[in-house]
Protein backbone atom coordinates (compact mmCIF):
# COMPACT_ATOMS: atom_id res chain seq x y z
CA UNK A 1 0.00 0.00 0.00
CA UNK A 2 1.37 2.86 -0.67
CA UNK A 3 1.75 5.88 1.72
CA UNK A 4 2.58 9.87 2.28
CA UNK A 5 6.37 9.60 2.20
CA UNK A 6 6.26 13.33 3.56
CA UNK A 7 6.58 10.87 7.11
CA UNK A 8 8.37 8.01 7.78
CA UNK A 9 7.39 4.79 9.58
CA UNK A 10 8.44 6.27 13.04
CA UNK A 11 7.15 9.40 12.94
CA UNK A 12 3.69 8.08 11.69
CA UNK A 13 3.64 6.12 14.41
CA UNK A 14 4.98 8.88 17.24
CA UNK A 15 2.34 11.12 15.57
CA UNK A 16 -0.73 9.48 15.61
CA UNK A 17 -0.69 7.27 18.10
CA UNK A 18 -2.49 9.59 20.48
CA UNK A 19 -5.69 9.21 18.02
CA UNK A 20 -5.38 5.89 17.85
CA UNK A 21 -7.38 2.71 20.49
CA UNK A 22 -4.66 0.43 22.39
CA UNK A 23 -3.35 -1.36 19.52
CA UNK A 24 -1.67 0.73 16.78
CA UNK A 25 -2.66 0.33 13.25
CA UNK A 26 -0.19 1.48 10.53
CA UNK A 27 -3.57 1.44 8.44
CA UNK A 28 -5.11 3.72 10.42
CA UNK A 29 -2.34 6.27 10.89
CA UNK A 30 -1.90 6.24 6.78
CA UNK A 31 -5.37 7.02 6.48
CA UNK A 32 -5.33 9.99 9.63
CA UNK A 33 -1.74 11.22 7.87
CA UNK A 34 -3.49 11.59 4.19
CA UNK A 35 -6.70 13.15 5.75
CA UNK A 36 -4.70 15.58 7.82
CA UNK A 37 -2.64 16.36 4.82
CA UNK A 38 -4.89 17.34 2.55
CA UNK A 39 -6.93 19.58 5.19
CA UNK A 40 -3.24 21.28 5.69
CA UNK A 41 -3.27 22.01 2.04
CA UNK A 42 -6.73 22.80 1.26
CA UNK A 43 -9.82 25.11 1.87
CA UNK A 44 -13.10 24.06 3.03
CA UNK A 45 -15.17 23.32 0.36
CA UNK A 46 -12.56 22.47 -2.14
CA UNK A 47 -14.39 19.85 -4.62
CA UNK A 48 -11.34 19.42 -6.49
CA UNK A 49 -9.21 17.91 -3.35
CA UNK A 50 -12.36 15.98 -2.72
CA UNK A 51 -12.66 14.42 -6.46
CA UNK A 52 -9.38 13.67 -6.26
CA UNK A 53 -9.63 11.90 -2.83
CA UNK A 54 -12.70 9.86 -3.90
CA UNK A 55 -11.46 9.04 -7.12
CA UNK A 56 -7.91 7.99 -6.64
CA UNK A 57 -7.60 7.48 -2.69
CA UNK A 58 -6.22 9.53 -0.41
CA UNK A 59 -2.65 7.92 -0.15
CA UNK A 60 -2.77 8.22 -3.74
CA UNK A 61 -3.32 11.52 -3.86
CA UNK A 62 -1.08 12.82 -1.21
CA UNK A 63 1.45 10.72 -3.24
CA UNK A 64 0.87 12.87 -6.23
CA UNK A 65 1.19 15.56 -4.49
CA UNK A 66 4.89 15.04 -3.09
CA UNK A 67 5.58 14.18 -6.57
CA UNK A 68 4.41 17.78 -7.74
CA UNK A 69 1.05 17.09 -8.87
CA UNK A 70 1.63 16.67 -12.38
CA UNK A 71 -1.11 17.33 -14.67
CA UNK A 72 0.00 14.39 -16.79
CA UNK A 73 0.06 11.93 -13.26
CA UNK A 74 -3.07 12.89 -12.46
CA UNK A 75 -4.75 11.87 -15.56
CA UNK A 76 -3.13 8.91 -15.76
CA UNK A 77 -4.04 8.18 -12.32
CA UNK A 78 -7.37 8.78 -12.75
CA UNK A 79 -7.68 6.91 -16.45
CA UNK A 80 -6.30 3.87 -14.77
CA UNK A 81 -8.96 4.18 -12.23
CA UNK A 82 -11.82 4.92 -15.36
CA UNK A 83 -12.99 8.65 -13.37
CA UNK A 84 -11.11 10.75 -15.80
CA UNK A 85 -14.84 10.85 -17.91
CA UNK A 86 -16.17 11.45 -14.70
CA UNK A 87 -14.01 14.44 -13.21
CA UNK A 88 -13.70 16.24 -16.82
CA UNK A 89 -17.06 16.10 -17.24
CA UNK A 90 -17.47 17.75 -13.25
CA UNK A 91 -14.78 20.42 -13.77
CA UNK A 92 -14.77 21.09 -17.65
CA UNK A 93 -11.34 22.64 -17.64
CA UNK A 94 -9.54 19.66 -15.48
CA UNK A 95 -6.56 20.44 -16.67
CA UNK A 96 -6.62 24.31 -15.62
CA UNK A 97 -8.79 23.03 -12.67
CA UNK A 98 -5.61 21.41 -11.69
CA UNK A 99 -3.32 24.30 -12.65
CA UNK A 100 -5.02 26.27 -10.21
CA UNK A 101 -5.20 23.80 -7.66
CA UNK A 102 -1.57 23.43 -7.52
CA UNK A 103 -0.41 26.84 -7.61
CA UNK A 104 -2.93 26.75 -4.25
CA UNK A 105 -1.92 23.21 -2.76
CA UNK A 106 2.21 22.63 -3.19
CA UNK A 107 3.21 26.12 -1.27
CA UNK A 108 1.38 24.17 1.85
CA UNK A 109 2.79 20.90 1.58
CA UNK A 110 5.02 21.08 4.36
CA UNK A 111 6.40 18.26 7.00
CA UNK A 112 6.55 20.70 9.76
CA UNK A 113 3.14 22.22 9.42
CA UNK A 114 2.04 18.04 9.16
CA UNK A 115 3.85 17.14 12.59
CA UNK A 116 2.74 20.71 13.82
CA UNK A 117 -1.34 19.56 12.92
CA UNK A 118 -0.83 16.34 15.02
CA UNK A 119 1.39 17.63 17.99
CA UNK A 120 -1.16 20.91 18.53
CA UNK A 121 -4.35 18.43 17.94
CA UNK A 122 -2.45 16.04 20.69
CA UNK A 123 -2.07 19.12 23.20
CA UNK A 124 -5.62 20.20 23.14
CA UNK A 125 -6.66 16.56 23.60
CA UNK A 126 -8.78 16.90 20.40
CA UNK A 127 -9.97 13.76 18.60
CA UNK A 128 -9.91 13.05 14.80
CA UNK A 129 -12.64 11.56 12.77
CA UNK A 130 -12.27 10.60 9.31
CA UNK A 131 -14.78 9.21 6.77
CA UNK A 132 -14.43 6.28 7.77
CA UNK A 133 -15.15 6.09 11.50
CA UNK A 134 -18.54 5.13 12.80
CA UNK A 135 -18.49 8.55 14.30
CA UNK A 136 -18.44 10.36 10.93
CA UNK A 137 -21.91 12.76 11.44
CA UNK A 138 -23.60 11.30 8.23
CA UNK A 139 -24.92 14.52 7.26
CA UNK A 140 -21.41 15.82 5.82
CA UNK A 141 -22.03 12.98 2.73
CA UNK A 142 -24.59 15.48 1.57
CA UNK A 143 -21.37 18.02 0.93
CA UNK A 144 -20.41 14.70 -1.58
CA UNK A 145 -16.92 16.47 -3.04
CA UNK A 146 -16.82 19.33 -0.61
CA UNK A 147 -17.06 17.48 2.57
CA UNK A 148 -14.22 17.94 4.93
CA UNK A 149 -11.49 15.36 4.65
CA UNK A 150 -11.15 15.34 8.81
CA UNK A 151 -12.53 16.63 11.84
CA UNK A 152 -10.92 17.90 14.72
CA UNK A 153 -13.22 17.14 17.54
CA UNK A 154 -12.82 18.94 20.96
CA UNK A 155 -14.94 16.17 23.58
CA UNK A 156 -16.84 13.31 22.88
CA UNK A 157 -16.64 12.16 19.13
CA UNK A 158 -20.40 9.76 19.86
CA UNK A 159 -21.84 13.56 19.67
CA UNK A 160 -21.27 13.91 16.36
CA UNK A 161 -23.90 10.88 15.58
CA UNK A 162 -26.66 12.82 17.18
CA UNK A 163 -26.89 15.27 15.10
CA UNK A 164 -29.72 14.06 12.65
CA UNK A 165 -32.08 16.90 14.29
CA UNK A 166 -29.10 19.75 14.28
CA UNK A 167 -30.05 23.20 12.86
CA UNK A 168 -27.24 24.91 10.82
CA UNK A 169 -26.69 28.35 11.69
CA UNK A 170 -24.04 31.03 9.73
CA UNK A 171 -24.10 34.52 9.02
CA UNK A 172 -21.70 37.91 8.44
CA UNK A 173 -18.80 38.11 10.22
CA UNK A 174 -19.21 41.66 10.72
CA UNK A 175 -22.67 40.76 11.95
CA UNK A 176 -25.01 43.73 13.26
CA UNK A 177 -26.07 43.95 16.89
CA UNK A 178 -30.02 43.30 15.07
CA UNK A 179 -28.30 40.19 13.75
CA UNK A 180 -26.66 39.15 17.08
CA UNK A 181 -29.61 39.28 18.96
CA UNK A 182 -31.64 37.31 16.44
CA UNK A 183 -29.27 34.93 16.19
CA UNK A 184 -29.57 34.36 19.79
CA UNK A 185 -33.12 34.37 20.41
CA UNK A 186 -32.59 31.00 17.46
CA UNK A 187 -30.57 29.15 19.08
CA UNK A 188 -32.45 29.94 22.62
CA UNK A 189 -35.66 28.69 20.83
CA UNK A 190 -34.47 25.60 19.78
CA UNK A 191 -32.79 24.90 22.88
CA UNK A 192 -35.93 24.96 24.12
CA UNK A 193 -37.11 21.86 21.97
CA UNK A 194 -33.50 20.17 22.58
CA UNK A 195 -32.62 20.62 18.72
CA UNK A 196 -28.42 21.25 18.75
CA UNK A 197 -26.80 23.64 16.44
CA UNK A 198 -24.05 23.36 14.19
CA UNK A 199 -21.78 26.84 13.24
CA UNK A 200 -18.35 27.79 11.67
CA UNK A 201 -15.93 28.92 13.25
CA UNK A 202 -15.54 32.92 12.29
CA UNK A 203 -16.26 35.47 13.82
CA UNK A 204 -19.84 37.47 14.03
CA UNK A 205 -22.77 35.41 13.36
CA UNK A 206 -20.74 31.81 14.04
CA UNK A 207 -19.61 32.98 17.31
CA UNK A 208 -22.60 33.93 18.37
CA UNK A 209 -24.25 30.73 17.70
CA UNK A 210 -22.03 29.11 19.46
CA UNK A 211 -21.80 31.72 23.11
CA UNK A 212 -25.70 31.29 22.70
CA UNK A 213 -25.50 27.80 22.72
CA UNK A 214 -22.90 27.67 25.55
CA UNK A 215 -25.07 29.58 27.48
CA UNK A 216 -28.30 27.96 27.01
CA UNK A 217 -26.63 24.83 28.02
CA UNK A 218 -25.49 26.03 30.98
CA UNK A 219 -29.45 27.60 31.81
CA UNK A 220 -31.06 24.42 31.16
CA UNK A 221 -28.44 22.25 33.03
CA UNK A 222 -27.48 24.22 36.21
Amino acid sequence: MAKPQILTDQELDFLTRPFQNAEYSKDRALELASAGCIAMITEPGDRMAGALARSLGKLVLVDLLIDGLETKSVVQALQQRGQLDSCQQSFGDLEGTLADSRQRWLPRLSKSRLEHLFTQSAALRLKLVTAEDANWPAGLDDLQDSAPSILFVEGDPETLTKLSQAVSIVGSRLASSYGLQVTSFLVRELAQVARPTVSGGALGIDAQVHRSSIEQNFLLWR
